[in-house]
């Protein structure tokens, strides 16, 4: 937990220290098609949970289609995610 850690691209810049580093993403946003950078620490293995539930709100659908996506990042740090379920508002 000593010590820092620096990302240095073209777009910008991200740096924290090691300990204050936690799940919860520090992330700087660059702008264009969401592209960004997020810096967190991944849980011990085996540590999360096995299973998830959670609401959306639906208050800012477009008219039109609008396409609702899941990401999953796993405790490895691979990430998944799922089809579109298409959510139609007249």
């Amino acid at each position: 937990d000593r010590g820092s850690i620096t990302v240095s691209t073209l777009q910008g810049q991200l740096g924290a220290s090691i300990a204050s580093i936690g799940p919860e993403p520090t992330v700087v946003e660059y702008g264009g098609l969401g592209k960004r950078m997020a810096l967190y620490r991944l849980p011990a293995a085996g540590a999360g949970p096995r299973e998830y539930a959670f609401s959306l709100p639906l208050d800012s659908l477009r008219p039109g289609d609008n396409p609702i996506y899941v990401r999953v990042v796993q405790e490895d740090g691979h990430m998944a995610w799922s089809s579109p379920v298409y959510l139609v508002r007249e």
